[in-house]
This record gives structure tokens, sequence and C-alpha cells, in this order.
């Protein structure tokens, strides 16, 4: 007896939900070759392409994603468990209490001029050297405290509150 592998179930998927999205799906129609004679013809054929096809299979697997995680304060506590000591009292210092309407440790915690996360990432600060090294969700609490971990590992912890000069994780 054969076993199924995933890439087996992932195709059978696909053309489960290809057909699916055949009935459902509304028809991309294309140009008749031909003009119709309307009064004789009491309905309209409508050609299926590979690309309407293409089109409504990624339709139907746009819907069925699942939705993004949101994260919560505990996301935040779990991963400064792998954050240097220093980057701990960084991050207690910009979201270790509540701002306005965040609560602690709110990963979608936004500052005044924009920052956002964990580590306030400034718009014209820190923000593009997130994104630039490769990160992707500045809420996302895992990616903050790896890139924060990196960044103070090349001295450059002047860039959160608790490293201005005379800063409490002096």
């Amino acid at each position: 007896m054969e076993r199924i592998t995933k890439s087996m179930i992932e195709s059978i998927i696909g053309a489960t939900l290809l057909l699916l999205s055949i009935s459902v799906l509304p028809v991309k129609a294309e140009a008749p070759a031909e003009p119709v004679d309307q009064e004789s013809s009491s309905t309209s054929i409508q050609t299926v392409t590979p690309e309407s096809l293409a089109e409504r299979y990624s339709m139907v697997v746009e819907t069925l994603k699942p939705p993004e995680k949101r994260f919560i304060p505990d996301d935040t506590l779990r991963a400064l468990e792998k954050a240097t000591s220093a980057v701990k009292c960084a991050v207690t210092v910009e979201v270790g209490h509540s701002i306005g309407k965040y609560a602690a440790w709110d990963p979608y915690a936004v500052g005044g001029e924009g920052e956002e996360g964990i580590g306030q990432l400034h718009p014209q600060g820190k923000l593009p050297t997130f994104l630039a090294a490769g990160y992707t969700n500045p809420n996302d609490p895992d990616q903050v405290v790896d890139f924060m971990n990196k960044q103070f590992a090349l001295g450059d912890a002047n860039h959160w509150a608790g490293y201005y000069p005379n800063g409490v994780c002096w």
C-alpha cells in the first residue's frame, strides 16, 4: 500500500478547491468569436480559460487563508525570555507600563511619533533598519527582541529610551 504524502494531499486539496471555485465563483466570460443573435439565444455560453480558472483558484485560496496571528502582552513576556538583560530593560522602559490606550507589554503600542511595537521602532529611526534586515512585522515580539538583541550587540542601544544619556538602563 502506497503512503500518502503531503504533496499528494496538497494536490487533492488544490483540485478540490478548483472544482469548488468553478461552481461557486462567477465565471469570467470571453467575448464570443462570432456575434450571438440575442433573439435566437435564450442562454449565453461562457468559455472557461486556464487563466480564469487560475484566477478563481487564487481567489478561493485567498479566502481560505488563516487570519494573521494577533499578538498579546503574554507574547511580549514570552519573547523577553530570549532577550539580553539590556534589551529587557529597554523594552520595560518602552512598553512595560500602560501608554495611553495601550496596556502594559502591548505588542501593538504606537508612540506619539508613530513608533511601533514593543521596541517602539520609529518610522524615521530603527523601523527602516528593522525591515531592511529582513524582519516583516514590528508587532511580532519575537522579531523585535531578536532585532534589538542584534542592534544592542552592535552598540546601537542609544536609539531606545532607556539608553539615552543618563537613562535608567545604563
